[in-house]
């Protein structure tokens, strides 16, 4: 395992502000040639330290966290579904049931400097796991927010999870689950035919209100898709918002309905406690072309959002979000298609959220020889440190994804510069995917990440989970 330092001081960094296009407003990432890099090699020492937590059908969806007792976590779903009996459910004399899968949620945290796992929950989905998201609430409970529920065959026939799930872990082994929404119904819709269906809960995202409150952003898609393409184009991005503002159980809110939003769904809640919600919209036709990445803010508990379009088109799984605690100002971290860079979104005056070319900072960072960025996850840590762990797939020119040349990435902003660090570069398979990152209290960052490993002896590879944690900053 090798690694890279590049200095990269924000003058160096060619960015504008505007909307962006697709022939990118923002000019190009700085020239390598151009960028000071510090020595590798032999009295370079490396200032990480991994450990493999997992070896098989893992890796999917992970997201971290850091726990109460400071020591570092992360969840993630298996890679592959496990059969079990036929769907009886939604089974009739003149249909026959499917066979139901179901998905191996895990839960993995550090334990007196060894790592521990546990089955969370077993999920049963149609086609696989749309997203998770995963936080400790301010009270320290590990919480997940992901889709549950049983099939049904009316008002069609569904054999999956189609709830807005909460999973809290109450004890070694132990979590309990609670409903957030359940219908389409639940958050009204002023779009006719938008409160049809059963199927909520994709890509959710979750974040703790002022008080506590666990809210969670998902993507409302009605009826999943099964019977009409109209479930996607007219999907709605909901919120569910325990005991408040209202009080009482889960209230529900619209928060972009009828155009098919709610992709890749995140939530965080800045200084003045309004909700942040931020989505991709996949959406794009004559009439509606929505497509691209959306953040939208309320400042009345939910009922009403003003929205801002920060990137125009094509985005990658998945952008995420902070709001940092000394500035009140939104980071949102990003991967755009167009350029295979990673970009930052910085809203420099909150009173101007929804002016692009006046509200916000965006840039783009990283090394242009490279397609890199890819799942970006972005957490602050001591002292204001801002950092960022993406995938690097490849070189820019490569069509696919290249085992010699990709990695998991971290980058971090500190006194106004950025500086890029290679974390893991692999071996003959691909390593790096699904980067989750987390800071402990004493500034040392964390990174949980997928790797293709050959199996020994054979041409098989099978995925494994590595957990890098480096020294403080």
């Amino acid at each position: 395992m090798s690694k890279t330092l590049i200095a990269l001081s924000l003058a160096a960094l060619v960015g504008m502000t505007g909307c962006p296009e697709d022939d990118n407003p923002y000019g190009p990432a700085p020239d390598i040639a151009d960028i000071p890099q510090l020595p590798d090699g032999p009295n370079t020492t490396n200032p990480w330290t991994f450990e493999t937590v997992a070896t098989g059908s893992v890796g999917r969806h992970i997201r971290a966290a850091t726990l109460a007792d400071d020591s570092a976590s992360f969840v993630y779903f298996a890679t592959e579904g496990i059969e079990g009996e036929l769907c009886t459910e939604i089974g009739a004399p003149d249909f026959e049931p499917p066979t139901k899968v179901f998905w191996d949620l895990y839960f993995a945290w550090e334990s007196n400097g060894t790592w521990q796992t546990e089955l969370a929950q077993q999920i049963l989905y149609v086609g696989g796991p749309a997203g998770m998201d995963y936080k400790v609430s301010p009270a320290g409970v590990p919480m997940v927010t992901t889709m549950i529920g049983e099939p049904y065959d009316e008002p069609f026939k569904w054999c999956g999870a189609n709830d807005t799930g909460l999973l809290s872990r109450t004890g070694p082994g132990t979590w309990t689950v609670d409903t957030a929404a359940q219908e389409s119904g639940d958050a009204p819709s002023t779009a006719r035919g938008s409160d049809f269906g059963t199927v909520v809960g994709v890509w959710p995202g979750l974040a703790f209100d002022p008080s506590g409150n666990p809210v969670i952003v998902y993507k409302d898609t009605h009826g999943g898709g099964g019977l009409q393409t109209d479930d996607w184009r007219r999907a709605d991005m909901e919120m569910a918002w325990a005991g408040s503002p209202t009080g009482g159980g889960w209230n529900h809110y619209q928060i972009d309905e009828n155009k098919g939003a709610g992709n890749f769904g995140q939530l965080v809640f800045d200084l003045q406690g309004r909700p942040i919600a931020l989505q991709h919209n996949p959406t794009s036709s004559p009439t509606n072309n929505e497509n691209g990445l959306w953040a939208n803010r309320s400042s009345d508990n939910g009922t009403t959002w003003e929205r801002v379009q920060i990137n125009i088109g094509e985005n990658r799984e998945r952008p995420s979000a902070i709001v940092h605690p000394d500035t009140g100002e939104t980071w949102i971290a990003y991967y755009r298609v167009a350029d295979k860079l990673p970009y930052i979104a910085r809203n420099t005056d909150p009173a101007q959220w929804t002016d692009v070319a006046n509200g916000w900072s965006i840039e783009n960072f990283g090394d242009n020889r490279f397609n890199e960025g890819i799942h970006p996850s972005i957490a602050v840590g001591r002292d204001g440190v801002v950092g960022v762990a993406y995938y690097r797939c490849g070189r820019s020119s490569d069509a696919t994804c290249d085992p010699n040349d990709d990695a998991v990435v971290f980058a971090w902003w500190q006194d106004g510069e950025w500086t890029i660090e290679v974390v893991d570069e692999g071996d003959e398979g691909r390593c790096g995917m699904n980067p989750a990152l987390s800071f402990k209290s004493d500034g040392s960052a964390f990174i949980a990440y997928q790797c293709s490993v050959r199996i020994e002896g054979t041409d098989d590879f099978q995925f494994e989970v590595r957990a890098a944690t480096r020294e403080r900053l």
